[in-house]
């Protein structure tokens, strides 16, 4: 089976695409300025922002491929789509913040007994970190709004990434300015630590999510669209397309497409033709609050409490 993908959606992922080129350009930039920072201040806390920042280079190139790859339509060997990379390169990334984490708090705690900050150049240390805060601030919630608009793993986890290393370079400006009041270089490997465990629990987070979504996990308000629109069917107010129960309703989605899966009862008496047409309408309005696929497995009701198929009923559409 191939598929392909309307114009609508291609437009979206070409767009996802270029933010993900532009995300991986400035974090390029971004790297070289917090290396800079470092190499002028020795500051164990921007040594320990630099390192989040490959981290950042790393993941973008890593998104800028995963959205390419999960734009291909579906096919033969991939009937559902690729979409799923986007989870796998979400659970990478968390990994890598992971690792991060781990190599940034061993340093910080490494600063605190023989410290490197050059408190001399502190000062230009601190407006080259705080251009790329601001930077990231700006990226990161740009990218969360279209990744949440668009439903895009990817783009919510770079625009994450992104504020979280935003937030990150500001505790290593905090703790510059701790050092520059006090006098004590402590506070630059306490900052680093700080960073440490910021990363550790952005980390987590990211990863727990990823694989979560990897593992189907269910989408509470998917599921109480699903049952308000099919209980709503139910109803007597649904006329010629009232179904008579629903049952046994599975859903997934991978980013913005949905499969939905789900069991209608109407009335045995009902021709092929028209049990077809009901089922139709209710797939028809799942696809359009919940964009992808929905199928409907028609049955035969059974239930002598029907009010519609009861015995003591006269049995109608």
């Amino acid at each position: 089976m191939m598929g392909h993908l309307d114009p609508t959606t291609a437009v979206q992922r070409r767009h996802e695409r270029s933010l993900a080129a532009w995300t991986f350009a400035l974090a390029i930039v971004i790297l070289g300025v917090k290396a800079a920072a470092w190499w002028f201040t020795r500051s164990t806390a921007l040594w320990s922002d630099a390192v989040e920042s490959i981290v950042n280079v790393i993941a973008g190139g890593m998104a800028l491929a995963s959205l390419a790859w999960a734009a291909r339509p579906a096919d033969e060997t991939h009937p559902y789509g690729h979409g799923r990379i986007e989870f796998v390169t979400a659970a990478f990334e968390g990994g890598m913040v992971l690792l991060a984490a781990a190599a940034i708090a061993i340093r910080g705690v490494e600063g605190l007994f023989a410290p490197t900050l050059d408190a001399g150049m502190i000062g230009r240390g601190l407006w080259l970190a705080g251009g790329t805060a601001v930077a990231n601030a700006l990226m990161g919630a740009w990218l969360m709004r279209h990744g949440a608009r668009h439903g895009s793993i990817v783009l919510r986890a770079g625009g994450i990434h992104l504020l979280t290393d935003a937030g990150s370079t500001l505790i290593g400006i905090v703790a510059l300015l701790l050092v520059e009041w006090t006098g004590q270089p402590m506070w630059d490997s306490i900052g680093a630590i700080a960073l440490g465990v910021g990363a550790l629990v952005a980390g987590i987070r990211l990863v727990r999510e990823a694989l979560g979504l990897l593992l189907d996990e269910s989408d509470a308000s998917d599921a109480r669209v699903i049952h308000d629109v099919l209980t709503r069917r139910t109803q007597a107010s649904a006329g010629a397309e009232r179904l008579c129960s629903f049952h046994k309703i599975r859903h997934r989605h991978v980013g913005r497409e949905h499969w939905i899966d789900f069991h209608v009862q109407l009335p045995a008496t009902l021709d092929i033709a028209t049990a077809h047409s009901i089922a139709k309408r209710a797939e028809d309005e799942l696809e359009s609050l919940l964009p992808g696929t929905a199928t409907a497995h028609v049955e035969p009701c059974v239930d002598q409490a029907c009010d519609r198929c009861g015995p003591t009923r006269t049995q109608r559409p």
